[in-house]
């Protein structure tokens, strides 16, 4: 239930600073496990994404930054609902220079 940046993600945007051209397009896809409801998973999903969003602005990046919300739809790993998947509970960031 959290969408507070890990370590391991606060160094996937410090990589992408340091790798990223300006005037470049990036795209942030958000994802939820099945734990809790549709709706909920939605607007955590928002969270997280807007959590990546804000570390990245924070890290000085002001390039084209678009999001996409996809909750508990397209699973990395298919589990039942309810059930709680680390793996799904994610934002993955897509460069294009």
């Amino acid at each position: 239930n959290s969408a507070k940046l890990s370590k391991s993600g606060m160094n996937a945007v410090d990589f992408i600073k340091g790798n990223t051209k300006k005037g470049a397009k990036i795209s942030l896809a958000a994802f939820a496990d099945r734990a809790g409801s549709p709706e909920y998973n939605n607007i955590l999903a928002t969270k997280r994404a807007k959590a990546v969003f804000g570390a990245l602005q924070k890290a000085g990046i002001k390039d084209d930054i678009g999001i996409s919300v996809f909750g508990e739809e397209k699973n990395s790993v298919k589990t039942k609902d309810g059930v709680k998947q680390k793996l799904n509970r994610r934002v993955e960031v897509l460069v294009t220079q």
